[in-house]
């Protein structure tokens, strides 16, 4: 590991920078749902609850990244006050196994959930080609797995990475590392045929609260306002449960010994350390 290594040869000292969103977007349009069971948020809670988001950053980030609860960054100054307005759906197995029996779904003889009539609750995870998105997607999957959900992995080929057609009508939940504003979940940035598949709105998710929150909160001026609509949109996510917040993963910035005033950006909105450059000094 670079840390480890230049520690040892007194080479400098690596910082971290938890900024890079990752997100799980479940299908939410009926007509491309896989099972049919994730219209249930039921279902869309038992989910997350069986996502081992601290394994991810553990495996991925070297446990230098975050678990997330919002779509706001943890770095931010009034994220105590977003924070607390959540429904957190932390990694619990046994949570996740009550929530799918008040579903309707028990495990088979196999360990995995199925209905009354034996069918077995199937579930694509998808992520973009490439060694970090695949391990990540694999990480959840046998987290999943564990818990007692059959899910597979499903790796979308780099040809059909720009076609947003194809991402957006997958059936099950797709992991991403964009769509991080709040504007891009509300319901007129849904992809259709209508608008030849444009947006972000991957999910197809459309709440009219969130819309009218997201509204109010583009014409709010003061602090205190648009701090308490953010809570209202960070809530009505984490109800819905369409979007799952899953880990902020560390930009890596080193930094060689001697060289002081380095400072990593703790937000993602926030400039790097190469604009305060000016801040730098060398020690003699």
């Amino acid at each position: 590991m670079l840390e480890q290594s230049w520690a040892a040869q007194g080479g400098g000292r690596v910082q971290y920078s938890p900024t890079q969103r990752r997100l799980g977007v479940v299908q939410m349009r009926p007509a491309y749902q896989q099972p049919k069971a994730l219209a249930d948020v039921r279902v869309r809670y038992a989910i997350p609850h069986g996502m081992d988001a601290q394994a991810r950053v553990d495996v991925l980030d070297g446990g230098k990244g975050q678990v997330a609860y919002t779509m706001a960054s943890p770095g931010l100054p009034y994220y105590p006050e977003l924070e607390k307005a959540v429904l957190k759906h932390p990694y619990e197995p046994r949570r996740a196994q009550e929530l799918m029996a008040e579903a309707g779904w028990t495990k088979g003889a196999d360990g995995f959930f199925v209905d009354a009539s034996g069918s077995k609750f199937t579930l694509e995870v998808a992520s973009s080609s490439g060694g970090k998105n695949e391990q990540e997607a694999s990480v959840y999957v046998d987290s999943l797995r564990k818990v007692g959900f059959d899910a597979v992995q499903y790796i979308t080929p780099i040809a059909l990475v720009d076609d947003n057609e194809t991402r957006v009508t997958r059936g099950g939940i797709a992991l991403r590392g964009a769509g991080q504003e709040y504007r891009n979940y509300i319901t007129s940035a849904i992809p259709s045929p209508d608008n030849r598949w444009r947006g972000n709105n991957r999910p197809g998710w459309s709440n009219a609260e969130f819309d009218r929150t997201f509204t109010e909160w583009l014409q709010a001026f003061p602090m205190n306002d648009r701090v308490r609509l953010m809570a209202q949109m960070e809530r009505l996510i984490s109800i819905d449960r369409a979007i799952l917040q899953c880990s902020w993963e560390s930009l890596v910035n080193t930094v060689a010994t001697g060289l002081d005033g380095v400072e990593v950006r703790m937000t993602p909105d926030a400039i790097g350390p190469e604009p305060w450059v000016f801040k730098w000094e060398w020690r003699s």
